[in-house]
């Protein structure tokens, strides 16, 4: 249930109820500026019991908050940035793909084909974590039946 505070509440629970209520404009004007905090000051994406490691969770959340809205150079602007901080083969895959599609979708097809490059890349990167059709990392970190999952296919 929501606490005593509406400042101790995230950020999402106003934004998606402003977005309920119509009120379109105050839930992107929300969005960007937690996006641009997140810009301006990474270290807010440090996980508290490990500070090496980063929980990017809120900008994959903010890039479908964005889409979800309508706005797709704000949800391009999440997406990437949360791409080019996944750490594994597998995640960065991921994350290429869903950057492809928002690409694709906004018109940019040039660049819609270098992240699906990226996801053929990052798939076929010897040592990185990929999973293979299964869900297992395959033998030497690759992922030998990748090709047939159709992506970036010539």
């Amino acid at each position: 249930m929501f606490g005593t505070d509406p400042s101790d509440e995230p950020v999402s629970t106003w934004t998606d109820l402003a977005r309920d209520q119509g009120m379109t404009d105050l839930a992107r004007v929300t969005l960007i500026r937690e996006l641009d905090s997140i810009v301006m000051d990474q270290s807010r994406l440090r996980r508290p019991g490990a500070p090496r490691t980063l929980a990017t969770s809120p900008l994959s959340g903010l890039a479908r908050d964005f889409e979800e809205l309508g706005d797709l150079p704000q949800a391009l602007r999440a997406q990437r940035l949360y791409a080019a901080l996944q750490e594994t083969a597998w995640d960065r895959a991921s994350a290429r793909h869903t950057l492809a599609r928002l690409e694709r979708e906004a018109g940019r097809l040039p660049q819609a084909l270098d992240s699906l490059a990226a996801v053929r890349d990052a798939l076929a990167t010897p040592g990185g974590r990929v999973l293979s059709s299964g869900s297992a990392p395959a033998a030497g970190g690759h992922a030998p039946g990748w090709s047939r999952l159709s992506i970036g296919a010539r």
